[in-house]
């Protein structure tokens, strides 16, 4: 797969989450239902925020970069 396909397929994604999430849950009116897609969504993104900052804070040390911490 090529960066270009992977882009193009999370893009895509993101339009069938909406699409979903707009057709599906609104559409029920349950707010219960809203609420935990949401907080669903949210923890979601976080956990990926988390995962991504490791990532690159792991590849710039190897690279020799150095980054300042709080302890520090």
């Amino acid at each position: 797969m090529t960066p270009v396909e992977f882009l193009a397929e999370l893009v895509f994604g993101v339009y069938q989450l909406a699409t979903i999430f707009l057709e599906n849950v609104v559409a029920n009116g349950d707010p219960l239902s809203i609420l935990a897609f949401l907080v669903g969504q949210v923890l979601l993104v976080g956990s990926i925020v988390a995962i991504a900052y490791l990532t690159v804070g792991a590849l710039a040390s190897t690279v020799g970069i150095q980054l300042p911490s709080p302890g520090k």
